[in-house]
């Protein structure tokens, strides 16, 4: 996402990060860049500039507020061939859920209006989903995506922040059940890895990316909510399709990008986590689904705790032999 510092809403910063996602060599990145310059709301970035090297425009945890801003940001999307990727928030609503409502009945319009992409992040509240299943019956170009920390965990639970809220348990019934319908088209982390400074000071946000498939494998597939293929589905080749890549199945064509995981018990502690925080509520919880290695076009990356070029086994031997 574009909330880098600096913001990634000229072509200078969107090829470094994928300069440096190809030397680190782990995965593959694909850039978001700014509808607005800084993400303040103001002025349209370089969009023209920037569009080689990204896939989606967002302001990220923003929504942009100013409609003609948004309509032109929709407009040149389209000339460009690009995704609007929105965060739908009106500030000063203390209605949250009509917030959320009110940006996405917007920017669904003008995506009728213009005929742009429009992907929705983390959509929290029934009314938002109606919305998008609404304009998906339209024959509307439009795709969204939950979390897993709105679809696992409820704010009775504990008001941990973050943006959008943790939704209360029927609200959270409602996401469920409209991924088990298939409104949802992906499941995103939304990965915030705040600092413990960060987070006292109040910052919302979640590392998401560590605990996403076994908080989701525990809640969800273990109980039979849903099944594992469909979890891979919403975690994989949705994701996959939204960004029109190869990725997603095991066939011929495809990417050797695999996850091979342990249906063992753990109990996630801040040990877990390679990103730069361990900003979740979740501490301490005993789940199951633990990652054991990652595949990237036929490499192997991550192994039972050990990341390439971090004291790493010959995977070779180890899968070899089981």
């Amino acid at each position: 996402m574009p909330n880098t510092d600096p913001v990634c809403d000229s072509p200078q910063v969107a090829r470094y990060l994928l300069a440096e996602a190809k030397r680190h060599g782990l995965i593959e990145v694909y850039p978001v860049g700014a509808i607005t310059v800084g993400l303040a709301g103001e002025e349209l970035s370089q969009m023209e500039a920037l569009a080689p090297y990204v896939w989606a425009f967002s302001d990220d945890g923003k929504g942009v507020e100013d409609h003609e801003l948004m309509l032109r940001a929709c407009r040149k999307a389209v000339e460009l061939d690009r995704v609007i990727y929105p965060h739908c928030e009106f500030q000063g609503l203390s209605d949250r859920e009509l917030s959320e409502e009110l940006m996405a009945a917007r920017d669904l319009w003008l995506c009728r209006r213009t005929g742009c992409r429009l992907h929705l992040a983390h959509i929290s509240t029934p009314g938002g989903l109606e919305l998008v299943s609404l304009a998906k019956e339209r024959g509307l170009p439009v795709s969204c995506e939950v979390t897993p920390h709105h679809l696992c965990l409820t704010r009775d639970e504990g008001d941990y922040a973050v943006n959008p809220p943790l939704p209360d348990r029927e609200t959270r019934e409602a996401l469920v059940k409209a991924l088990k319908g298939g409104t949802i088209d992906a499941i995103a982390t939304d990965h915030a890895p705040h600092t413990p400074q960060d987070k006292a000071a109040g910052a919302p946000g979640i590392s998401g990316i560590e605990l996403a498939f076994p908080l989701l494998y525990t809640r969800l597939v273990a109980p039979g909510i849903i099944s594992l293929p469909e979890l891979s589905r919403y975690l994989s080749l949705g994701p996959a399709r939204i960004l029109g890549l190869a990725k997603g199945l095991v066939r011929v064509g495809y990417d050797g990008d695999l996850v091979l995981f342990s249906d063992e018990e753990f109990t996630a502690g801040e040990d877990f986590f390679f990103s730069k925080s361990a900003n979740t509520p979740l501490l301490g919880t005993r789940l199951s689904g633990r990652v054991w290695a990652t595949v990237h076009r036929g490499e192997v990356i991550y192994l039972d705790g050990a990341v390439k070029g971090r004291d790493f086994r010959d995977h070779r031997e180890v899968i070899q032999g089981g």
